[in-house]
């Protein structure tokens, strides 16, 4: 039994961090087509995302900010 219990809660911390890794990535989309639309800075985009953000996750701070920059690679990866 406390092996089950280990295992769930295993599974909800990594889902947990899935739903976290979501609304960041959800987040830094929208401010990217927000820059489009506005011609945002690159400081403003940031403070944009950890406005959406803000609350909705369970993350360390060095855990979205290396979220963030990730997404950011990703989404510049796909528009070249």
């Amino acid at each position: 039994m406390d092996k089950q219990n280990k295992v769930l809660q295993d599974t909800l911390g990594t889902q947990q961090y899935n739903t976290d890794r979501q609304i960041i990535k959800d987040s830094v989309h929208a401010a990217e087509q927000m820059e489009k639309e506005f011609k945002w800075t690159g400081e403003l985009k940031h403070s944009k995302v950890l406005e959406l953000i803000e609350g909705k996750t369970g993350l360390s701070d060095e855990d979205i900010f290396n979220l963030i920059k990730a997404v950011v690679l990703e989404v510049n990866s796909l528009q070249k």
